[in-house]
């Protein structure tokens, strides 16, 4: 699979361009680099919402971002999406986690507003890898309370309740879109978003504004927020490290996002 026409690449953040540790591969900042100089153009596409994506992350050739797991859509410094949630869907969700002695934290553009044991959990990461610089990166971000609106929330369940995530998401059915989440120490983790917030429709959105054709994109991810992004690509790429539901819809799986992953898929798709 080679060629040199442009190609417009959406990049997934975590388990993709940083590990475990919050660390970006030197071979995946050089493909990167590489990329752009070539004359491609790269994007963000993360669950992540912006106050967590750490600044140096932008600094390797990403022409704008899709954040939030896709509600959050910046081309450049223009924003074209920010679709939020209001204060009563907020209420809600939050009673209805509090009664399952979740942590949680509501996560927008300008704001973290966690539960007070969210911090704590994703900061006592153990064996999982250090998210202090996580902790380091939101902390002016950080508000009491809940927000009056938010993009999305991201819950952790006990590890030792009853109820999985599988529960959640059939609880919330039809009210929110609730994935497994791909972000924080491990555990029972999930994402919860308006209906009609995915990856997918962030990536759509900025396909368009930035006149490409969707058969033009590359899309590279690992885990279950995945899967629209890959599947409303043009060409999907799954990291070796990926869920085995996200590697069977990809086009190609590369080497795992410590060995070299995303460097190999760039050489591979003739992007450098």
């Amino acid at each position: 699979m080679t060629t040199r026409a442009h190609r417009l690449v959406f990049l997934d953040v975590d388990g993709t361009l940083i590990d475990s540790r919050q660390l970006m591969p030197d071979s995946a900042r050089a493909a990167c680099l590489a990329a752009v100089e070539a004359g491609h153009t790269l994007m963000l596409c993360t669950g992540r919402t912006v106050p967590e994506v750490y600044p140096w992350l932008l600094r390797t050739g990403m022409s704008g971002i899709v954040a939030g797991g896709g509600g959050y859509v910046r081309v450049g410094d223009e924003v074209h999406s920010d679709v939020r949630m209001g204060r009563d869907s907020i209420e809600e969700v939050t009673s209805e986690l509090d009664a399952l002695g979740a942590d949680w934290v509501w996560q927008s553009p300008d704001s973290l507003n966690p539960s007070p044991g969210f911090l704590r959990v994703l900061t006592a990461s153990g064996s999982q890898g250090s998210w202090s610089a996580y902790a380091r990166q939101v902390a002016p971000w950080v508000r009491q309370g809940l927000p009056l609106t938010s993009s999305k929330c991201t819950f952790t369940l006990p590890a030792d309740h009853s109820v999985t995530v599988g529960g959640v998401i059939d609880s919330f059915r039809g009210r929110y879109h609730v994935i497994p989440g791909s972000m924080g120490p491990g555990g029972l983790t999930g994402e919860l978003l308006p209906l009609g917030v995915d990856k997918g429709v962030g990536l759509l959105l900025a396909t368009r504004v930035l006149g490409m054709a969707a058969s033009d994109t590359v899309a590279v991810g690992d885990s279950e927020n995945d899967l629209e992004m890959l599947e409303a690509a043009g060409t999907a790429v799954a990291m070796g490290n990926a869920r085995e539901g996200v590697k069977a819809i990809a086009d190609m799986v590369t080497a795992p996002v410590d060995e070299d992953g995303l460097a190999q898929a760039f050489q591979e798709l003739g992007l450098i």
